[in-house]
């Protein structure tokens, strides 16, 4: 018997199906749902894809997804809202609401409002656009926890489910969002005056009530409506003259066992003189909306489904429960709730889900049962012992996503494969499915903390979009994962030679994926560079653009327009225009009609120590918006962001400028071979009229800037050894001189008392700081968000500097050792007055005779690895100038223009070659940790530097001749 043999018209429906167990094995060969596609037997056979991981301080119970405003709302146990960003993955707000774990989250069509309940006998409804909460629904009755929710759209009605087995509903007018209205312009004087009840729409109930009077009593509660002329209007409320009381809170009344007399005969204060102040409205639910044993034990699920047929009976909207009992209800709306079915599981059925008219309802000890709705049949039940209770279901594709103790487990319904991973440490709690820009999301939740979310476009055809949305944030996350992969440690080439020969080739491949002329130049040493070259498509822009290359509205750290205070003094590395007299392109019939940009990267990194990170430093890891492993930020990410943003351009038609990349793989290495191979290619380069890189970070973690200098920097070894070999201090101490301590003695020279460098003329062209300089200093530090001073600002920029970062000794590691030889490595940090390479003369010099005078029978050894001159940009050229538009544009601030106290080899030298001015616009935060252990990149950060290239690339004009 099914539904097609009752009659809508029935005022009392119901059916009761009970299937034996032996019926249950006959039932595995049944139909199911067509799942004969060969696309969806191939995709549904792997498991979803990690995207993002967010954290929490306690376990996840319940999760919405509102794909349209790309948010994802979560409920935990200690009885905060997470409100976390799709796009930015980042956490947008914590929302504080409910005193005991949020069991269940529903969400409204329209994405304007989020209804949440859990264990303190509340249901709470939200403000999505607001981020607050609006009203507050409780229930005379003792309910218990509530377990379940659900809201009609059609009829305006929230649905609820509770430990006492009864299922409540509410009738809420909600209407459109009060800032949905403002911003429309629809409210008008008269709106502006109305109370917060009739600003939110009335509600189906006893009567509403700001809760801010929680602590007056009911005659107060009375006349503050009447005054107020917020009393609900008599054809909205069940019982007319009632009023909703806060004193009638299930946390606030008086209970028999928590309030009665303990020993003694003395009582505990009433929980109805708690100080705490709400502002949310009132709503009770009338006793007439409360169904009193919808089940003979907890209601655990629910869900309402629109628009089925089931022959001839035809429902416009039906409601779908579960509970302890086993059984699954099947409500009709129309009226209040009438049974119109009831499925027998034979045991508890916590969760359900419902794909179109099949019913997979989740049981304990790990069953699954199907039941095809259309005749009220089961048709199969998946059956396995020791996974525990499934505690949630999803469906997609025809694969079954279960959540139990044991961990997420994907079921497919051809084959009945079962395929596990262990998300949540083994133990989640909650699941579920969205949909957005035509892929599909698997968002689950745990004990141990914290909610992730899932890629299921292995499961999905293959998505009939355009080539433009391949350039897409989330195919950059995707190719970033594998961008980080490769271990490209250019300082050990014996051991990563191979991985960074094959990254090259990764970098090749997607430039010419991408429609880019590309190709491996070699160096005399070292990893291969990466050039490519995307072709400007849209003509006849850049002549129109040319006479915008004399904006000059420098902006300083502050933002405000000062040529003075936006650089310190210090020659530039050219003029105003950016060109530069030693360049070696003649400024001649060369020049391209459209605009050149080069983009400079690199795709090595530092090493990583795997024992000193918190994950796998070469597996890309999205954690709490920010992405972690090697190289993320210096420098995979940013050069993947520059690459994305030029071909999405190129592809739409919109790129104006020929734009080159020259991406390194020896820059952690001191760029060995980038000079000579950019030589003997230069021709192939061509001219250049703009150098753009990102390759630093922002002073703090919230204020985007913009970088004109960097230092310059002379690295070198220093060696003592001896004829003999390593001695035991016992035996031979004394005898002669030792290596360590003539090496200590050699380093002790470098520098006084006081920290001034030794080398002789190091400070015979530094200059020193104008008024101008240190005010601009002073203003710079007010401007950002932490505690930094002045002074320090000075020594890491505009200062010169000598560090001796290690010394390193040979022989065992024990403290009886003479060694043989002792080795130290420095760096000496030179600024633009300076002449970088006669101060590693005059220090090679002054070692050698600081070690003469020492009289030893050692020998010294100074090797230069790096020599790399200083750059300082001017920060009034159109290039900067675009940059800080487009970084407005994105951030909403004003970027601040700072220098930095590191060093880039090649800067200078491409600005010398190319005569062209560079431009460098950071990517990363304070706190990226770039070189340390657990490097990390803010997504928003990512995301954002494309856009803000995708803007400059566009604006950039062809630069005047010099």
């Amino acid at each position: 018997m099914g539904l097609s043999s009752l009659h809508p018209n029935d005022s009392v429906m119901w059916l009761s199906l009970s299937v034996p167990e032996s019926y249950d094995t006959t039932l595995r060969n049944s139909p199911l749902p067509n799942t004969n596609s060969e696309s969806s037997l191939a995709a549904n056979n792997s498991l979803p894809s990690f995207v993002h991981k967010w954290s929490h301080g306690y376990s996840i119970i319940s999760v919405v997804a509102l794909p349209q405003l790309g948010l994802l709302w979560v409920g935990t146990q200690n009885g905060k809202i997470l409100v976390l960003d799709l796009d930015a993955y980042e956490k947008r707000a914590e929302l504080s609401g409910h005193a005991g774990s949020v069991l269940c989250l529903a969400a409204s069509s329209c994405e304007q409002y989020v209804f949440s309940a859990g264990c303190d006998s509340l249901v709470k409804v939200w403000s999505v656009k607001r981020l607050e909460e609006m009203l507050t629904i409780y229930s005379l009755v003792d309910i218990g926890d509530i377990f379940s929710i659900a809201w009609s759209q059609s009829l305006k009605t929230l649905y609820f489910g509770a430990q006492n087995a009864s299922v409540s509903w509410v009738t809420l007018d909600l209407g459109e969002d009060e800032d949905h209205r403002e911003t429309s312009g629809e409210t008008s004087d008269e709106n502006r005056n109305e109370t917060p009840s009739e600003a939110r729409g009335q509600s189906q109930g006893l009567g509403t009530f700001p809760l801010s009077h929680a602590n007056t009593d009911s005659s107060t509660v009375s006349s503050t409506i009447s005054s107020t002329g917020s009393s609900p209007s008599p054809s909205t409320v069940p019982v007319p003259g009632l009023v909703a009381r806060p004193d009638r809170l299930p946390s606030r009344r008086w209970d028999k066992f928590f309030d009665s007399k303990g020993p003694g005969g003395s009582m505990n204060p009433l929980q109805t003189k708690s100080p705490a102040q709400q502002t949310s409205m009132l709503i009770e639910v009338p006793s007439a909306n409360i169904k009193r044993y919808a089940h003979n034990g907890y209601v655990y699920a629910m869900k309402l489904v629109p628009g089925l047929d089931f022959g001839a009976f035809q429902a416009h909207e039906l409601l779908f429960t579960s509970g302890g009992d086993g059984f699954v209800r099947i409500w009709g709306l129309a009226g209040g709730l009438r049974l119109l079915a009831s499925l027998d599981n034979e045991d508890c059925v916590l969760c359900l889900d419902i794909s179109g008219t099949y019913l997979y309802a989740g049981l304990t000890d790990g069953q699954v049962k199907i039941w095809d709705l259309s005749t009220l049949q089961l048709i199969k039940n998946l059956k396995f012992q020791a996974e525990g209770d499934v505690q949630a279901i999803a469906t997609n594709n025809y694969c079954i996503f279960k959540v139990t103790k044991s961990g997420v487990y994907k079921w497919r319904l051809t084959g009945e494969k079962k395929e596990d991973w262990m998300a949540h440490g083994g133990n989640a709690l909650a699941v579920s499915i969205f949909q957005r820009g035509g892929r599909y999301f698997l968002v689950s939740g745990g004990v141990d903390n914290s909610v992730i979310v899932w890629c299921l476009d292995d499961f999905q055809n293959p998505p009939q979009s355009s080539e433009l949305q391949n350039f897409g944030n989330d195919h950059l996350l995707e190719t970033l994962e594998r961008f980080v992969a490769y271990q490209t440690v250019s300082k050990n080439p014996e051991q990563h030679m191979h991985d960074s020969r094959q990254c090259a080739g990764f970098l090749y491949r997607l430039f010419m994926r991408y429609g880019a002329v590309a190709e491996l130049i070699s160096t005399d040493c070292g990893n291969p560079i990466v050039y490519a070259c995307f072709k400007a498509i849209k003509r006849g822009v850049s002549e129109a653009r040319a006479s915008d290359s004399s904006v000059s509205d420098s902006s300083d750290a502050t933002g405000k327009a000062s040529s003075e205070t936006s650089k310190p003094s210090g020659n530039s590395s050219g003029d105003a225009s950016g060109s530069s007299g030693d360049g070696v392109f003649s400024e001649s019939a060369s020049r391209s009609p459209c605009p050149r940009v080069l983009w400079y990267g690199h795709y090595d990194v530092i090493e990583a120590i795997d024992d000193t990170w918190h994950t796998n430093p070469f597996q890309l890891i999205a954690k709490n918006g920010n992405l972690y492993g090697r190289g993320v930020t210096d420098n995979k990410g940013p050069v993947l962001a520059a690459i994305f943003a030029v071909a999405e351009l190129a592809s739409a038609g919109e790129l104006a400028s020929d734009v080159v990349f020259l991406i390194e793989g020896e820059e952690e290495y001191g760029s060995r071979g980038f000079r000579a191979a950019v030589e003997r290619n230069r021709e192939q380069i061509g001219h250049i009229d703009w150098i753009l890189l990102s390759n630093s970070y922002w002073l703090d973690d919230h204020t985007p800037c913009l970088n004109y200098g960097l230092r310059g920097v002379v690295k070198a070894s220093v060696e003592i050894g001896s004829d003999r070999p390593d001695r035991h201090s016992g035996v031979d101490g004394g005898v002669s001189r030792e290596p360590t301590m003539d090496l200590i003695r050699l380093l002790g020279t470098l520098s006084d008392d006081d920290g001034r460098v030794m080398v002789p003329d190091f400070y015979n062209t530094v200059k020193e700081l104008s008024p101008e300089d240190i005010e601009y200093f002073h203003e710079l530090a007010d401007a950002i968000k932490v505690d930094v001073n002045p002074e320090a600002l000075m020594r890491r920029w505009v200062k010169p500097s000598l560090t001796v970062h290690k010394v390193t000794v040979s022989g065992p590691d024990n403290n009886t050792v003479i060694s043989q030889f002792a080795r130290a490595t420095l760096s000496i940090r030179t600024i633009p007055e300076q002449d970088t390479e006669a101060i590693k003369q005059n220090l090679e010099a002054y070692l050698e005779e600081k070690f003469r005078q020492l009289q030893s029978d050692n020998r010294l050894s100074v090797d230069v690895q790096v020599v790399a001159e200083p750059w300082l940009g001017d920060p009034r050229n159109a290039a900067f100038q675009i940059l800080r538009q487009e970084i407005v544009a994105a951030w909403g601030v004003e970027p601040l223009f700072i220098r930095e106290g590191g060093s880039i080899p090649t800067l200078r030298y491409m600005e010398k070659v190319f005569g062209a001015p560079v431009a460098q616009i950071p990517c990363g935060q304070a706190s990226d940790n770039a070189h340390l252990d657990n490097e990390k990149l803010r997504v928003t950060n990512l995301f954002k530097l494309k856009e803000i290239l995708k803007g400059t690339i566009l604006k950039l004009p062809v630069r005047p001749s010099a």
